[in-house]
Formats: C-alpha cells, structure tokens, sequence
C-alpha cells in the first residue's frame, strides 16, 4: 500500500514541474501574443496582466484534472516509484504535452493512458507508452473520437466489413455534419497510424468500389488504456 510519504512525494514532484514549466509570473504564450499584435493593437499590453492569469488558469485546470485521474488509486505509488528517473521523466514529458494542448478533452485520455502504464503497474513499458502518447498528441479530438465510433460500432455489430462500414459511414456523416466522402478521407489518412486498416477485399455492390476500413488489434489495445468501461 502507498505510504502517505510517498504520495505527497509524487505530488512535490508534479508540483515542481508545473512550476518549471509554465508557471512564471509571464507566460511565454503572453510574451508571444503581446510581442506579434502588440504593434497591432497597442493596448494589448495593458491586458497582459489579464492574459497571464487567464492562460496559467486553462493550464491549472487541465493539471488538475490530471493529476485527480491518477491519483485516484494510490495503491501502487511506493518511495522506489516515485525517485525512479524513468517515471520522473515520462511524468514530465506527459505534463510537457498537457501543456501544449488547445483544449482539456485529451487530458482524461492522456491521464488513463499515464495512470494504466504507470500507476497501476511496477512494469514499464516504455516504447508502447511513447507510442501511444505521441499519437495522442498528435491526432485531432475529432480523429480520436472517429476512431472510438468504429471500434465501438464494430464491438456491437456482427455484419460483415463491408455492411458494417456503409452503416457506419452513413451514420457517422450525419453525427458530424459531413459528408460519406469526407468520412472515407479522414480514415485514409489515419490508416497511416496503424490504428486502422483497409480490408483489400472487393464486395459485389450497386455502388462505388471502397475498401471497408477496420480498426486494428493495435488500436483496441489502445482504446483499453485510454476509455472508461
């Protein structure tokens, strides 16, 4: 069981990285605004003030919400855990990517991912969870929730590829607003992250020839570290 010791621990640790990073009496996202419009809009350094508090609150909030999700099970946290150089630097690779992001949604992804490769195990696997960090980081909030669609229209559905993804592609463009096309080209363009794949099986149809896209083994191991069952 943690010791309370070690979790305040962890906690000093998280701390100090917040304040490394982004918790400076001016944020550099302030500097930046300030120095690009400042010539532009003149009174823009009387907000800056204003900036700096708004931007290191959207950072605290998104820290927080973090930090609740992994510490919601201290079980696991030991003194050897918490001085380990591996969980230290992957904690504050993990807080470097929070901190780059334009809104909260990922973070309760990213803090299960976190809290599933190294809160509630001994045994890390580094290179899976860079991996599925950085796909985190760099796929959209829309792609990532096209994704969980498939794969959880997949988990309830026992068509055939094809008949599964002309449903799906019908019923996914009109949760969007876009069109059936658009769907085909999104999930083109993610067949490059290897978490979906198209089947290369032709089906007899009265429409235009398509490869059903599926997700893939890779990406199911993925979505158990990131959802809430």
């Amino acid at each position: 069981m943690a010791d309370k010791n070690d979790v305040k621990k962890l906690e000093r640790i998280k701390d100090g990285l917040e304040n490394a990073e982004m918790y400076n009496k001016a944020s550099p996202m302030t500097e930046l605004v300030c120095s690009l419009f400042g010539e532009v809009f003149p009174p823009i350094s009387a907000i800056k003030e204003g900036l700096d508090a708004y931007i290191n609150n959207f950072q605290e909030k998104k820290k927080k919400e973090f930090c609740d999700i992994i510490l919601s099970d201290t079980s696991h946290i030991t003194s050897d855990k918490v001085q380990d150089i591996t969980f230290i630097i992957e904690l504050s690779r993990t807080i470097d990517v929070i901190n780059r992001l334009a809104q909260n949604d990922k973070v309760a992804f990213i803090a299960r991912l976190f809290k599933k490769e190294f809160m509630d195990t001994d045994k890390y696997d580094i290179d899976r969870y860079e991996e599925y960090l950085h796909r985190l980081d760099y796929l959209s909030l829309n792609e990532i929730k096209l994704l969980m669609d498939l794969y959880l229209y997949s988990q309830k559905n026992s068509k055939e590829y094809h008949a599964e993804w002309y449903d799906f592609k019908r019923l996914t463009a009109v949760k969007y607003r876009i069109t059936e096309d658009e769907v085909v080209s999104i999930f083109a363009g993610l067949t490059m992250t290897g978490f979906c794949r198209e089947s290369n099986m032709i089906f007899p149809s009265d429409r235009e020839i398509e490869n059903p896209i599926y997700v893939t083994e890779y990406f199911k191991k993925f979505a158990e570290r990131i959802l809430e069952f």
